[in-house]
């Protein structure tokens, strides 16, 4: 169980594997739709990843929020300004909305493009979203969804360099507890 300084094993996993799972998202939705680069069955596959990885991304999301309203975040070190404050309530609230967001446009994506459902790992079918499915002209709205989802994945980008970057100097300027309590192996400064 975590104390009001630290995250609990869970909170930390979750973290963690969410983590590493963006920046695979990241790094391959940059690469994956370039022609050039790719035979065409690699470029099937760096798509089929892609997709198979923002469904658990979906999953893993709601069960971290769904561990956060039962195990709040450690208190913020005392001294904190009130403008830190907010700045990390609202970078928090936009990481949870784009880790929902930018795979539910994806997902909507795909369906907008009658390409699902989506093989999650040969493990179980995603199946297309209902209320697009549904749509007559459910094409016309793929190059809109299509941008959205970049535009989110270039956010994603900006908010985890904000993230790292205060992470950062929680640890070597401040020399808090901040980056210490989500790498419990890192020793405070």
């Amino acid at each position: 169980m975590a104390s009001t300084q630290t995250y609990t094993k869970t909170a930390i996993l979750l973290h963690w594997v969410i983590a590493l799972m963006i920046v695979a998202q990241l790094g391959v939705g940059l690469v994956m739709g370039e022609k050039d680069m790719w035979a065409p069955i690699v470029q099937g596959q760096l798509y089929g990843f892609h997709k198979a990885l923002g469904m658990l991304v979906i999953i893993l999301t709601l069960v971290r929020i769904g561990w956060r309203l039962v195990h709040p975040s450690p208190v913020l070190p005392a001294g904190m300004k009130n403008w830190e404050i907010m700045a990390v309530k609202v970078t928090h609230g936009l990481f949870y909305v784009l880790l929902l967001a930018i795979p539910v446009s994806g997902w909507a994506l795909v369906t907008a493009a009658g390409r699902g459902p989506i093989d999650v790992f040969g493990i179980f079918a995603w199946p297309d979203m209902p209320i697009l499915s549904a749509m007559e002209n459910k094409g016309d709205w793929r190059e809109a969804i299509s941008e959205t989802h970049e535009i989110m994945a270039y956010g994603m980008m900006a908010l985890l360099g904000l993230h790292i970057a205060a992470g950062l100097k929680h640890h070597f300027i401040n020399k808090d507890n901040v980056l210490t309590r989500m790498l419990p192996f890192l020793k405070q400064l």
